[in-house]
């Protein structure tokens, strides 16, 4: 038995095994794959799938995190200008180190409330 009479066995024998299936839902798949109409072209085009690429994605994303991580840690404040961080000065009391700025808001605001 050669090649060719094996594939037609084959061919046969799933034929007669597939016979009684019948594919019914031929106007369906035409009418999703072949719109008529603007509804139908609507529909098809809603139903697109989407793909979105994950590496640029990603690199975008962390590029973005990037920045706004360096942009905060060069004390720059939500706005874009340079920020009350931007010279900061430690300042050590007792046994604690404080933001010089902070240190100050914080002696004032006591400052104001023991003077009413």
């Amino acid at each position: 038995m050669n090649g060719q009479d094996r594939q037609e066995t084959m061919k046969s024998a799933l034929d007669e095994e597939l016979n009684p299936l019948r594919f019914g839902g031929r106007a369906r798949v035409l009418e999703r794959t072949h719109p008529r109409g603007w509804r139908g072209r609507l529909s098809a085009w809603w139903n697109k799938e989407l793909v979105i690429p994950v590496v640029p994605v990603a690199a975008v994303v962390a590029l973005l995190a990037g920045s706004l991580l360096v942009g905060r840690l060069r004390g720059m404040s939500e706005d874009g200008r340079p920020g009350p961080s931007a010279n900061r000065v430690l300042v050590k009391e007792g046994e604690n180190y404080y933001w010089q700025d902070e240190y100050e808001k914080a002696v004032a605001s006591i400052e104001t409330e023991d003077s009413r």
